[in-house]
């Protein structure tokens, strides 16, 4: 996915709902290669767990579920929107509909539900960017929809960043994510962007490592 694809809806001044577009590009062949039975709530929830602990999100209390494309309307897969204090709601779109609905083949479909939840997820990391912790990334983002637009798409390259382990063109993580980040919207103080840099990588090597113990057959810490 690339260029415009979120959408912001705030219910309250306490709470900013950002949802993921269907706008898909290609997926990375080795993501394609899992299995395509269907994917399940509590399968679902331990991917949250995974990478909640990836991106060092466990000080967050999640809720999410899985829901008809219909909750969702036509143009998302999913959305999240969360309250200041550490609190949020995810709704991911059935692994069914995937298949129904988009035509998407069932490894297609489990990749693009994973890729959902770890984009939402991202959201909560990305908004330490904009938020000083009043609120602040509520209004902001409401009032200015192109703002949204470009911070959706620094999040989505941060999801196919982690979801196909790799970079564009071989970069260096470190420096692919200054650079997306520092294309971003905001002036965040710099011990924020350096804590919000150091997730993204971080997660990124827990993702290879976690890889290297699933090959040597080893339990995922």
């Amino acid at each position: 996915m690339g260029g415009p694809c979120g959408k912001v809806a705030v219910t309250d001044m306490r709470r900013v709902v950002i949802g993921l577009v269907l706008l898909f590009g290609s997926y990375d062949a080795t993501a394609l290669a899992a299995s395509g039975s269907a994917v399940t709530q509590e399968e679902i929830r331990s991917w949250v767990t995974l990478w909640q602990k990836r991106l060092n999100l466990e000080q967050w209390e999640l809720d999410v579920r899985i829901v008809r494309q219909s909750e969702l309307g036509m143009d998302r897969y999913g959305d999240a929107w969360w309250e200041w204090g550490h609190k949020a709601h995810i709704r991911v779109g059935r692994y069914e509909d995937q298949l129904n609905l988009w035509k998407a083949s069932p490894a297609a479909a489990r990749y693009r539900v994973q890729h959902v939840v770890v984009h939402e997820l991202l959201h909560l990391v990305i908004g330490d960017l904009y938020d000083n912790g009043s609120g602040r990334g509520n209004a902001w983002l409401n009032q200015y929809p192109v703002v949204n637009q470009q911070v959706n798409a620094i999040v989505e390259a941060m999801t196919h960043m982690l979801m196909d382990r790799r970079t564009p063109g071989g970069a260096p993580v470190a420096r692919y994510v200054r650079r997306e980040i520092e294309s971003g919207p905001w002036k965040p103080a710099p011990e924020v962007k350096a804590r919000v840099m150091l997730r993204l990588v971080r997660a990124m090597n827990a993702a290879n490592e976690d890889d290297i113990l699933a090959l040597l057959e080893v339990p995922v810490r």
